[in-house]
């Protein structure tokens, strides 16, 4: 028993580190690997938030009145022509026309509602951003507008469309 030394030898020694540094790697590895991987699922949930705001946003829109849809003057805008009740200090008086436009904007990648607030102003309001691009189309002979768009956030890209019933 006197032979025996304190410590590990240096054989011992070099396989505890490699081991440790081999559980040190390996933990390395997952930890990059899960936080990519939530990173692209935020990403995702993002694209998905925005194309359930685009798709509420267009069937409120359109839906909540009797809009009456005008041409599509090009694949990017719709405008849509409402009657909306005119009041006096007397009360109701009549009932105004008004042309609202929903568009693409393509340089803010935002999908953009515009409608006259008051006789000399409109009112702006964001219906969807990271649009890539968007196309709407309606038939002459359907109630329904559908739309066919590219979401897209940090390298992440989603497609999605829809329809919304106008009267």
């Amino acid at each position: 028993m006197d032979n025996m030394r304190k410590g590990m030898t240096l054989a011992e020694l070099l396989a505890a580190l490699s081991i440790s540094s081999i559980v040190i790697l390996t933990i390395l590895v997952l930890t990059v690997f899960f936080i990519r991987t939530s990173g692209r699922i935020m990403k995702s949930n993002i694209l998905d938030e925005e194309a359930t705001k685009l798709q509420t946003s267009l069937d409120y829109i359109i839906s909540r009145n009797w809009n009456g849809l005008s041409e599509i003057p090009d694949e990017h805008t719709i405008s849509f022509i409402t009657s909306v009740p005119q009041y006096t200090d007397t009360g109701l008086t009549n009932f105004a026309t008004v042309t609202q436009m929903i568009f693409f904007d393509v340089g803010s990648q935002r999908v953009v509602y515009t409608f006259p607030a008051t006789p000399d102003g409109t009112v702006t309001n964001v219906i969807a951003e990271h649009i890539s691009n968007i196309v709407f189309s309606a038939g002459s002979e359907t109630q329904w507008l559908t739309y066919d768009a590219t979401l897209s956030y940090e390298g992440v890209t989603r497609r999605t469309n829809g329809a919304v019933r106008f009267f």
